[in-house]
């Protein structure tokens, strides 16, 4: 493109004779040899920004090969790093590649050579037309624009040939002295309809029309600048964000050098071109920049005086569309959606009428958000249906389009009431498109097990045939997912004879299977695929025999499925599927379908599973490794890893803690190094993979700080710009929660002495009970880092955190300080009493693997240390407006119980400020619109029962009764749980406070007067009051309560309860007919259950001889020589 000759049109334009224009062209090698005369120039040059847009592509792609280049210079750089080159030449071999094929894309080589004959028989009419003095100007207009739209079909397989020919026709409008701006504006309007065919040269093309036209003395109107705001528009998904608007605001700096005003049209075409930027390039940050750029080019028109039409607002419907399109956004599904209604805010402000491309744009958008699970999609929707012009009457397509917002959301009744009423008044038949979405919206009903599949596709079929529409593949397609949507009671053989049925019903319609049918089949058979179905992978391979027999290869969703299924079997068969999905993906590139992103994923997901397989000599660290090898596979063939590669080595963490083996606990944190190293930014499903193997810690009780580890998470999550969502919530309180419930599983303590005394026996080397300077020291030397070897599998790791300390950080000084701080009888040596308190004493005795016993004033503090963390976390989350729901705030509350319980028992410190973190939890629920639910108030009420047994039992109580009543006020009636725990409150207080068996019996009464169903634990706690009080006559009550007991609520511990009241007051006899009683009724006496028989006896010996006799039967009965 020749620069100086650009500026020649402004020279026209201000008034410049040809004698200055031509004085310029003489002096142009002395004025761009100036560069700072020719900056000041250009900036001032409208022409020259039809330059800037070519220079600014070769300058964006010279920019990033330079910084590329400069990250391989750079010394250690990791090999990810010279990948990012060959990327960029992969893009470049695909363009090629699709412009070498693209002459036999789409139809046969007979067909392109007819096609070809057509363009050039149009070309020699052009021409001749052109020779021809006698042909009109109009007549010659109607040739070109003929031969131009033969050639814009032709740009769908060769656009450098379209170009070509293009060019030659407008080169004989030139020497015809014809040429005019209509033709260029024809050739404009050509440019832009091959840049929507994917030519990329389009736009270079369309600025070197407009060089001609300078050339020529012929000056662009506005069709000319829209013409090329359209080649921008369309040309938007093949360039970068930066380089598409760029290209659009130099055009504007154009008309606006050029003294022509921009209109609607103009920033219409803009506005597609956002359009089409937010859909190529996708992303949670291209769907918000898309919106954001929206609402900048309406601003810029309102700022004008321009009025934007309904055109203009359905392309800003279009920007949302996009957005939505994407699965799985979460809150940019619904953020696209309020998006589309201020769009239609705006147009009713505008006083616009609503066409029919506005109301199907539309509900393709809510149809898509719909899909990704946004449930409001379908209330809106049915809102604009409800506004809807009733005089408009609407074609089958935007029938279709509302229909398919039900489709998405799986409503089928209503898309049916749909058809049969309102479309069928307005006169409207279903056509095919109609009954496909019925059957989709079938299917998706099938696959949230709403309702049978196969009988309502069934159903839907014969409606169809009688309504004389004629199935076709797509039809049987959505049947085929509809019958074969995996539910919990199928398996993989089931599926498989579903789908069978659905294909020789295709076959006897005449119609042919397609790869989607048999892709559909096995995408059912995997995601039926229960665990105990160990040849699910031969099924799957099956089916795909079964395609291939008929003629069919398969594709990339097919071969991905496969992919999938390696992954599901590894958690069977090791690390030997992944191999085999190796050969798979090789046997793909031999068969020409290149594997993409999603297919090394599948396998890197099936390392992370193998890391839980019971194949012996797999270790979890082989996994990883496979898995890293598998991404350096990705970068050979081209393939950038993403998120989802590294989240999966993530994810085996928590698998192999599972199983028991924490080699992997820490390397988490080596993915997150990796991704960094990288460029590849971690998400919240990233950190909340780290969380989640800290909860599976936890929940084996393994020792460690995993509340603060966690913590620690949450902290690195906003340092690197990660918002914790609900998901990061709820996992970080269940690892509170598991973490109380470790200290709770102790509480007598014997794990921790058990614990205490292994370490100390470990350091007792000469085994005399007693521990020496000389004696620690070796064992520090000896449990160094150097001298570790690698846990076996499924044992736990054998070095501890207190060991993790190297001996060149420990002075033999501090350790003689130690000793002597520890050694409280200065004897020289530390006996296990020593050593112990030394432990327990110590600062922070997790460090040594020790938990606070329960009951303790220092289980209580670092249990609500625990639970004011967790309340931090909800409070931030809340005032960030994550979206939280009820179930994890009532995992904080059930947290906050258990802290309750890990309290003194007679103390009631605990009660009062585990009372008050509840209230507090309530508090932020109820301002930011959570309802608390029948589970929020039970553990409200536990919290109350830990102090029912102590000095405060009195206040407990009255505050359960509290309770009880704002459970009512708000709406929520006490169930079975609910009444439980104030039955157990009732039985832990005495008599002074509330307590006793009356209470109890009168509590009963109330709940089966409120049709409130006892269970088991009802009448169990009821007995605990009559025990607790310990009275003849509360004994008396609870045994004629325990007679009127149903059968299936009775169990072990009930009878163990009741026999224990009837020895405390002597009804010894008793004791043994509840024994002979429930061995009758078909139970197992326990162990508790003889110890209070054998207590019960011990005063008589007609009651030892007749424990004596039930023993003998009792041990005849278990061998089987006799039958109850």
């Amino acid at each position: 493109m020749r620069a100086s000759v650009l500026v020649v049109f402004i020279l026209i334009l201000i008034g410049w004779d040809d004698k200055t224009t031509t004085a310029f062209l003489v002096g142009k090698n002395q004025l761009l040899s100036n560069s700072a005369n020719r900056a000041g120039f250009l900036q001032r040059s409208w022409t020259c920004s039809l330059g800037d847009a070519l220079q600014r592509q070769k300058l964006y792609v010279d920019k990033k090969l330079k910084h590329e280049r400069a990250k391989m210079e750079k010394p250690g750089a990791p090999s990810v790093i010279r990948t990012s080159l060959i990327d960029l030449g992969y893009q470049d071999r695909k363009v090629r590649d699709r412009d070498a094929s693209s002459r036999t894309a789409g139809g046969s080589n007979e067909e392109w050579r007819e096609e070809m004959q057509e363009v050039r028989s149009k070309l020699e009419a052009f021409k001749t037309a052109c020779l021809s003095s006698s042909t009109s100007q109009q007549d010659l207009f109607s040739l070109f624009r003929s031969f131009l739209k033969a050639c814009s079909e032709m740009s769908k397989r060769d656009c450098d040939e379209s170009w070509r020919l293009a060019l030659k026709a407008l080169n004989l409008f030139k020497e015809s002295q014809r040429s005019d701006v209509v033709s260029h504006n024809m050739m404009l309007h050509f440019a832009a309809q091959t840049a929507a065919n994917g030519c990329r040269s389009a736009f270079e093309h369309a600025i070197n029309l407009m060089t001609g036209m300078v050339e020529e003395n012929i000056e662009p109107d506005l069709v000319s600048f829209n013409s090329m705001m359209n080649v921008c528009a369309k040309s938007a998904s093949m360039l970068s964000e930066e380089e598409a608007f760029a290209n659009a605001f130099s055009v504007l700096d154009m008309m606006r050098d050029a003294r022509v005003a921009a209109d609607t049209i103009t920033f219409t075409s803009m506005m597609e071109l956002c359009a089409r930027s937010t859909g190529a390039r996708g992303g949670r940050g291209g769907s918000s920049r898309g919106w954001q750029k929206g609402m900048e080019i309406h601003a810029m028109m309102r700022e004008q005086g321009l009025q934007p039409s309904i055109m203009t607002y359905i392309q800003m419907v279009k920007i949302c569309l996009f957005s939505a399109k994407l699965k799985r956004a979460g809150k940019w599904t619904e953020e696209a959606v309020r998006n589309g209604c201020r769009v239609l805010e705006l147009v009713r402000e505008d006083g616009l009428v609503l066409t029919e491309d506005f109301y199907n744009h539309f509900f393709s958008l809510c149809a898509k958000a719909a899909e990704a699970g946004y449930e409001a999609a379908v209330t809106v929707a049915e809102g604009l249906y409800g506004e809807r012009n009733a005089t408009l009457p609407w074609s089958t397509t935007t029938w279709n389009s509302l229909l398919n917002v039900y489709a998405k959301s799986g409503k089928l009744a209503a898309a049916l009431s749909l058809m049969r009423g309102d479309m069928k008044r307005q006169g409207v038949s279903p056509d095919l498109v109609t009954w496909n979405t019925l059957m989709s919206a079938m299917a998706k009903e099938a696959l949230a097990g709403k309702s049978s599949g196969m009988q309502g596709g069934l159903e839907i079929l014969e409606d169809m045939r009688r309504a004389g529409v004629k199935p076709d593949v797509v039809t049987y397609n959505a049947l085929m997912r509809a019958c074969t949507a995996p539910v919990l009671s199928r398996s993989s053989d089931s599926v498989f004879d579903q789908g069978s049925i659905v294909l020789d019903m295709m076959r006897a319609d005449g119609l042919v299977p397609d790869v989607v049918t048999y892709t559909t089949i096995l995408n059912a058979c995997i995601k039926s695929w229960s665990s105990e179905e160990e040849d699910a992978l031969s099924k799957a391979l099956h089916v795909v025999e079964s395609m291939q027999a008929v003629g069919l290869t398969p594709n990339l969703v097919t071969c991905n499925c496969l992919l999938t299924a390696c992954s599901k079997a590894a958690q069977l068969r090791g690390l030997a599927v992944v191999d085999m999905g190796i050969e798979l993906i090789e046997a793909m590139e031999r068969r020409g379908v290149t594997p993409n992103t999603m297919s090394f994923n599948a396998l890197i997901a099936a390392c992370s599973k193998a890391v839980a397989s019971p194949v012996a000599g797999e270790r979890p660290t082989d996994c990883i490794a496979k898995g890293l090898q598998l991404i350096q596979t990705m970068r050979r063939k081209g393939l950038k890893p993403n998120v989802i590669s590294y989240t999966s080595l993530v994810a085996a963490g928590a698998n192999s803690v599972k199983v028991g083996d924490l080699s992997l606990l820490k390397h988490g944190s080596v993915i997150l190094e990796l991704m960094e190293k990288d460029g590849i930014q971690a998400d919240a499903v990233t950190f909340n993979s780290i969380l989640d193997m800290y909860s599976m810690a936890a929940a084996a009780g393994l020792d460690g700080d995993w509340v603060r580890l966690s913590w620690r998470v949450l902290e690195l999550m906003r340092r690197s710009n990660v918002e914790p969502d609900g998901v990061s919530c709820a996992i970080f309180i269940d690892v509170i929660f598991k973490s109380l419930t470790s200290m709770q599983g102790d509480g007598r303590g014997r794990r921790l002495r058990r614990k205490m005394q292994s370490i100390f026996r470990s350091l007792d080397e000469d085994g005399d009970g007693e521990i020496t300077v000389n004696e620690l020291k070796s064992a520090l030397l000896s449990r160094s880092p150097a001298r570790h070897t690698r846990p076996s599998r499924g044992s736990p790791s054998p070095r501890s955190s207190w060991q993790s300390s190297s001996p060149s950080e420990i002075s033999e000084k501090d350790l003689v300080r130690f000793f002597r701080w520890a050694d409280t009888d200065a004897n020289g040596r530390l006996d296990y009493e020593e050593f112990e308190q030394m432990l327990v004493g110590s600062a922070n005795p997790r460090n040594f693997g020790i938990l606070p016993q329960s009951g303790t004033p220092e289980a209580l503090k670092e249990a609500r240390h625990f639970v004011s963390t967790g309340i931090r976390v909800l409070e931030d989350m809340l005032t960030s407006r994550v979206p939280l729901n009820v179930v994890t705030c009532n995992a904080l509350l059930d947290s906050i119980a258990l802290a309750a319980e890990l309290g003194p028992a007679q103390d009631g410190g605990a009660f009062r400020l585990c009372w008050q973190d509840a209230h507090r939890v309530l508090e932020l629920m109820r301002g930011h619109g959570i309802v608390p639910n029948s589970r929020s108030f039970s553990a409200l009420l536990k919290i109350c029962v830990t102090a029912a047994g102590s000095a405060d039992g009195e206040e407990a109580l009255r505050r359960i009764g509290g309770v009880m009543e704002e459970m009512r006020r708000g709406g929520v009636e006490p169930d079975t749980v609910a009444y439980n725990i104030l039955l157990d409150g009732v039985a832990r207080a005495p008599a002074a406070a509330g307590g006793g068996m009356v209470e109890a019996i009168e509590i009963l009464n109330k709940m089966i007067a409120t049709n409130v169903r006892p269970d088991g634990v009802t009448f169990l706690a009821v007995i605990k009051a009559a025990r607790q009080e310990g009275t003849s006559e509360a004994v008396a009550l609870a045994s004629s309560l325990f007679a009127k007991i149903p059968a299936d609520c009775c169990s072990i511990k009930t009878y163990s309860v009741m026999m224990k009241a009837m020895l405390q007051v002597g009804r010894r006899e008793e004791v043994l007919d509840l024994l002979e009683q429930a061995a009758t009724s078909g139970m197992r006496p326990d162990k508790y259950m003889m110890a209070i028989a054998t207590q019960a006896a011990s005063s008589s010996s007609r009651l030892k001889a007749r424990l004596r006799a039930f023993r003998t039967w009792l041990r005849k009965e278990r061998k089987g020589e006799i039958r109850i």
